[in-house]
């Protein structure tokens, strides 16, 4: 019963969606949008549906559906309260996991002196790099994050502005972890400054970061990360363009598994770079990517002391090969193939 009144309320709240996109008007303080996805999959020998050597193959067959509402309050022209219901989030047909969840809800105020956002802000504030600079090298068809990004939404505080002369500033705090009582201050924070010039055809922007985790009763662990990024393109002709686009980050700092355990150093490095050519209806693109690090059970190293790598990856939503690569969930419980970029931080890739 209780499914089928929720489900009764989404087609409801899907109706009113509709509604007001043709009902309301222009000068409204209230804006809605959103959408309802119905995916179909057919899959065939695919990990882990044959995860024993030599087992016959195994497929699947299932739809996913998803809905989104979207409600934007304006009512000044800098004063602004957004807020997304995220129900179901891809969920399976006769699953019964139709959850019902805010995604993010925040107010912006906006200034000539730039604009503010707090809440629990939407994803773009937990990131840096192409994001900020507005390039999306559009891997995968589910992925919401750039290179390097996190793909969830974050409690906290952000500013930006953009000033007449191309110069830029995107500053954000927001809490990644937060825990209960007893632990003291069991809160993970991030810390970012980004300073960015954009020009026709191009930009740069330089982020430094710094996380201070706590989590788990540890005094501090702490990361301090620089992420520079580059995009750059010209014309080659009346309707064609060659693009090159590259970002990179660094990571040092310390660490401790437990209270009391040794304290050791923690280092990691990635590159992503990409060469696009666009010819006005689509484009072809030739990338690589690389991401350093040690072994896999990064928080279980060989002897104490030991210098901890792979403190940099693709991030949550990186997947660059768009069938393969799909949110893992062909390689799910395979850890020798999965290789999501956050999933594995060492490894290395060319795609076409």
């Amino acid at each position: 019963m209780k499914k089928a009144k929720f489900g009764v309320a989404v087609l409801l709240a899907f109706a009113i969606v509709l509604g007001f996109a043709f009902e309301t008007k222009a000068d409204s303080p209230l804006t809605f949008s959103g959408l309802l996805r119905l995916r179909g999959f057919v899959l065939e020998g695919f990990p882990p549906f044959s995860p024993l050597a030599g087992a016959e193959d195994v497929g699947d067959g299932y739809f996913v559906t998803r809905f989104r509402l979207n409600v934007v309050f304006k009512p000044t022209d800098f004063l602004e309260v957004r807020w997304r219901l995220h129900a179901p989030g891809a969920a399976r047909w006769g699953a019964g996991n139709w959850s019902a969840a805010t995604m993010y809800a925040y107010g912006v105020v906006k200034t000539t002196a730039g604009t503010v956002s707090a809440g629990r802000v939407s994803s773009d504030i937990d990131s840096a790099g192409f994001q900020t600079l507005g390039y999306n090298p559009g891997w995968g068809f589910n992925a919401q994050a750039y290179v390097f990004d996190v793909d969830s939404e974050r409690d906290g505080v952000m500013y930006r502005n953009t000033w007449d002369n191309g110069f830029g500033l995107k500053a954000f705090y927001v809490k990644r972890a937060s825990e209960l009582p007893p632990t003291k201050d069991g809160d993970y924070d991030r810390f970012s400054i980004e300073p960015y010039y954009k020009w026709d055809g191009g930009g740069v922007s330089f982020a430094v970061q710094y996380d201070r985790d706590q989590t788990g009763g540890v005094e501090q662990n702490y990361l301090i990360s620089v992420n520079p990024s580059l995009v750059l393109s010209w014309a080659t002709g009346e309707n064609s363009s060659l693009s090159v686009n590259a970002e990179a980050k660094y990571s040092f700092g310390k660490y401790r598994a437990t209270p009391g355990a040794v304290e050791q150093d923690q280092v990691g490095a990635g590159l992503y770079a990409d060469l696009t050519y666009g010819y006005g209806t689509g484009n072809v693109s030739v990338a690589g990517w690389w991401f350093e690090g040690g072994s896999h059970d990064e928080r279980s190293p060989a002897g104490a002391g030991a210098k901890l790598h792979g403190r940099v990856n693709g991030g949550e939503g990186f997947y660059p090969l768009m069938i393969y690569y799909y949110g893992n969930s062909f390689v799910q419980g395979s850890s020798d193939l999965a290789f999501g970029g956050f999933e594995q931080p060492n490894h290395w890739g060319i795609a076409l």
